[in-house]
């Protein structure tokens, strides 16, 4: 196999999976070293940069997808009607927040941080794919601890959770509910787009509205 049926194959291969993949994986696929489709991935990622390419190939840690630009959301958003979609409000922003700066954590920690009842937030942000179980942690009751997906990553634009904005209060116990909305809200401004299946859109334009406002009206659809 030539490099270019290596890289076309991998390309069918990113198509047909939709989600996240190793490059592992595709290697296993295909019988062939890891190098070989890692540069394949690469020159792929450099052909979707063109402008006659509606494709881009994002890196989420250790994998990778194949994904719509930003520039083409518009039409993409009206052929999927993600309109419909139910929008991501302020307490389950926050409580995603929570998880993404402490994981793996458990929903007693998140309530202790918030001070409210999260039970309803962490079921919501499990539905979405934001979140998952990440399993039992080594505390007394051995509670469910929860940790962010790559969903998560590819809805704020992140390649790893290293992109996430520093904190810099030394004890999370301290940090308010301002800070940590604060925080994801600059990521998602700094970012610009966000994700419908495996389509990337803009964020809506601001009205003035402040923090609360800006996360409500931008939603996720996933």
């Amino acid at each position: 196999m030539n490099q270019k049926q290596i890289r076309a194959a991998v390309e069918a291969m990113l198509f047909a999976c939709g989600e996240p993949i190793g490059s592992d994986k595709l290697a296993q696929a295909v019988q062939l070293p890891q190098t070989s489709v890692e540069n394949a991935l690469e020159e792929l990622r450099t052909r979707y940069t063109r402008e006659d390419s509606g494709l881009c190939l994002l890196h989420l840690n250790t994998r990778w997808q194949l994904a719509t630009k930003t520039e083409w959301a518009d039409c993409v958003r009206r052929v999927l009607d993600s309109r419909r979609a139910v929008p991501l409000g302020p307490a389950a922003m926050e409580t995603l927040t929570v998880i993404a700066y402490n994981q793996p954590v458990s929903r007693a920690f998140i309530e202790q941080v918030r001070g409210v009842d999260s039970s309803s937030s962490v079921s919501g942000l499990l539905e979405k794919g934001l979140i998952e179980e990440a399993g039992r942690l080594d505390l007394p009751g051995r509670p469910v601890s929860f940790r962010t997906t790559d969903t998560f990553l590819r809805v704020f634009g992140l390649s790893s959770l290293a992109d996430l904005p520093p904190v810099h209060q030394p004890d999370i116990w301290h940090i308010t509910r301002t800070i940590i909305l604060s925080a994801i809200t600059t990521t998602t401004a700094r970012r610009g787009f966000y994700i419908s299946r495996i389509t990337m859109f803009p964020p809506a334009k601001s009205s003035g509205l402040g923090a609360a406002g800006t996360l409500a009206r931008r939603g996720i659809a996933i």
